[in-house]
């Protein structure tokens, strides 16, 4: 067997928190309780000879969690159905989240042969499993003898979701850096972004740190986080945690449901650098941009605010700091909160392009988003069906829950806060856009037509334009 040229591809240990996780569509999911029970028990057994790293014990206890395992000192017998034999050695591989060094080590390469000890594994099965610990790739053409041994189509599926995360990590992240002064709504905008409420949202300094969302492969669920050790499943620690508590920086990852589902993305939710609470904000902002660890910039602009001092001293830093062969997109945030009387978009960001010009930033590229309309549309409003009276008496008995939809109607109803017409976008991004609004309109799909209208759509496609523009030039 010819075996392929693997990727160049090494994740640091807090990278690991990019993978989705495999056990929350796993096919023994669908056995019994004792089936559930055995199988986990021969997975730790058979990963007690080597060393638990932190990400190795977050991964089993997220299946002790999902495999309804209990207690481990229960006395039962190690059986399994034949059919699930070729999914151990395969977890393990996810357990240790996809470590090709750690795989092909002689602790590992031990582990394998206990493995198939106390396992049904054909041997072409088997050799086909020596090699991608030896050396894996996504393509590898290993993977086809190994789905050729499968009797379901779950387990089949499975695998292939095992090679996507591999597809995954062998393509070159693209980094975000959001940067803000405070209350602009850049934590609004990158739980738009993502579709899920993966940061804090507060009129006060929440963010204290540096936090690296990693898009995740594929929806699983589940909300990642990495601080001092890996969790697995933290959504309800992120939205109660002390940023001031804690240390500089921490990662996170969840799946973008968005239009940016298909590229590796990871945004830098960078602290907002006029805090009067904390003046180590600034400094901790400063530095991480003048590293320039990243691919691109969005600057959030609050709508509503009138132009500051701080605003412009943090213009005048990003300009200083930043390499001109970096893209600055600058983004007019919290357009939901318009009124009659207040200034139009165009108006609105003619005024800012001033300032921005003044800064040093030439022909720079300004665009108006409603965040928090988007964030609504994918989350609190998706699917929902506004023609149905007992929805709208259930957002009548809600205040909040109303404030927001009228927020959201407004955007619909307002010909000049259809954002999407303020983008530089080409005729057929423009006109796919269009057949997107169409669609939603035939449909009275109320929540997709406020999507589009807040002009995250737009903001979106201009992100990934850049991208597709890098890869075309080989270089990412």
């Amino acid at each position: 067997m010819k075996k392929t040229k693997a990727p160049a591809y090494q994740l640091k240990p807090k990278e690991k928190i990019l993978f989705s996780q495999v056990i929350c569509t796993h096919p023994v999911l669908q056995e019994d309780a004792l089936i559930k029970k055995n199988y986990y028990k021969m997975l730790v057994s058979s990963m007690d000879t080597v060393t638990a790293a932190d990400y190795i014990s977050a991964s089993l206890k997220l299946y002790r969690k999902k495999l309804g395992a209990g207690n481990l000192n229960m006395n039962f017998k190690l059986k399994m159905p034949k059919y699930l034999s070729v999914l151990l050695p395969l977890d393990i591989i996810a357990v240790c989240g996809y470590d090709k060094a750690l795989l092909a080590s002689p602790e590992y390469q031990k582990l394998l042969k206990q493995v198939f000890r106390i396992t049904d594994i054909s041997e072409r099965t088997q050799n086909a499993i020596r090699m991608l610990y030896q050396d894996f790739t996504s393509d590898h053409p290993a993977w086809n003898i190994i789905l050729q041994s499968c009797r379901k189509k779950s387990i089949y599926s499975w695998i292939r979701l095992l090679q996507k995360n591999i597809a995954f990590a062998e393509q070159k992240p693209f980094s975000i850096l959001v940067t803000a002064t405070m209350s602009a709504g850049k934590s609004t905008l990158i739980n738009a972004l993502s579709g899920k409420k993966i940061a804090k949202t507060m009129n006060e300094a929440c963010t204290g740190k540096i936090h690296y969302i990693y898009h995740k492969p594929f929806e699983d669920g589940l909300v990642g986080k990495w601080q001092k050790k890996p969790q697995l499943d933290a959504e309800k620690y992120i939205l109660s945690e002390k940023e001031a508590s804690i240390s500089q920086s921490s990662a996170e990852s969840v799946y973008f449901s968005g239009m940016l589902k298909n590229e590796r993305i990871v945004l830098i939710d960078s602290p907002g650098v006029n805090s009067a609470i904390y003046d180590k904000h600034s400094k901790i902002t400063e530095k991480l941009i003048s590293v320039g660890n990243f691919d691109m910039v969005l600057y959030l602009v609050n709508y509503t605010a009138d132009s500051t001092d701080d605003n412009f001293s943090h213009l005048e830093r990003l300009k200083t700091l930043v390499n001109d062969t970096i893209p600055v997109i600058f983004v007019v945030n919290k357009f939901d909160e318009y009124e009659s009387g207040d200034l139009l978009p165009d108006e609105k960001m003619k005024l800012l392009k001033t300032d921005i010009e003044k800064a040093g930033f030439k022909n720079p590229k300004i665009y108006p988003v409603s965040a928090l309309t988007a964030f609504n549309s994918r989350t609190l409003f998706a699917g929902m069906n506004f023609s149905d009276t007992d929805t709208i008496m259930k957002l009548m008995q809600n205040g909040e829950t109303l404030k927001q939809f009228s927020s959201l109607q407004k955007l619909i109803q307002t010909d000049s806060l259809h954002l999407e017409q303020y983008y530089s976008l080409h005729t057929a991004q423009k006109n796919d856009i269009q057949k997107m609004l169409d669609i939603a309109s035939g449909e009275n799909d109320v929540s997709s037509q406020a999507l589009i209208h807040s002009g995250i759509y737009s903001l979106e496609t201009e992100i990934i334009s850049y991208i597709k523009k890098q890869k075309q030039k080989g270089k990412i």
